[in-house]
Formats: structure tokens, C-alpha cells, sequence
């Protein structure tokens, strides 16, 4: 069984990888690259099942799932959706941060 999958691509340029984010925008894009390719390939995997089973494109929860984290990643990355610094609440009083979770 083969699949064919049509994808839009974005010229590379126009993404972007914050350096408030990372040290290395380049291994980063690189990265990301491979989780956008991934969520085409799950879409693409769930949209054959769809078609094979002959089924309504507006009952899989699990695709319009897949779909709206590629397009997150999509405008996270062209600079659409604006990425801040996530703040931390202040831990509560008499609660200390500890080591690792294996620490002895």
C-alpha cells in the first residue's frame, strides 16, 4: 500500500526559531522540521483510514487534533503566533525545589 501525501511547504526562510528559545536556531529548525514532517505523516496515516472506511471528514477527533498542532507549529514558527517566556509562579512557602527525581 502506498500513500501519497501532498503537502504545502513553506520556503525555510520564512520560518523562525526565537533565540530566546534556543542557543542553536539552526539544530532547532532542523528539529522542528522532522516534528512537522512527522504530523503530516500521522495526518496523512489517518486521512487514508478515513477514505478507506468511508467515513465523514468531520468525525475524526484524533486528525483535527493532529491537524491543529501542525498548524500551531506552523504559525509558531512563521511568527504569527507571538511566543513569550512562560513566568513562574513562585513556589509555595515551605516548598524547596530538590535534585533530580533519581537523586539518593
Amino acid at each position: 500500500m502506498y500513500l501519497i501525501h501532498h503537502a504545502v511547504t513553506v520556503p525555510s526562510a520564512c520560518r523562525t526559531t526565537p533565540d530566546q528559545f534556543v542557543g542553536n536556531p539552526y539544530l532547532m529548525n532542523g528539529a522542528l522540521d522532522k516534528v512537522d514532517h512527522a504530523f503530516g505523516e500521522v495526518i496523512a496515516v489517518l486521512e487514508q483510514e478515513e477514505r478507506s472506511q468511508d467515513r465523514q471528514s468531520g468525525g475524526n477527533a484524533l486528525l483535527h487534533k493532529f491537524k491543529s498542532w501542525r498548524d500551531e507549529l506552523e504559525r509558531m514558527r512563521t511568527g504569527v503566533d507571538n511566543l513569550s517566556l512562560p513566568t513562574r509562579a513562585a513556589d509555595p512557602p515551605g516548598i524547596t525545589q530538590e535534585g533530580g527525581m533519581f537523586a539518593d
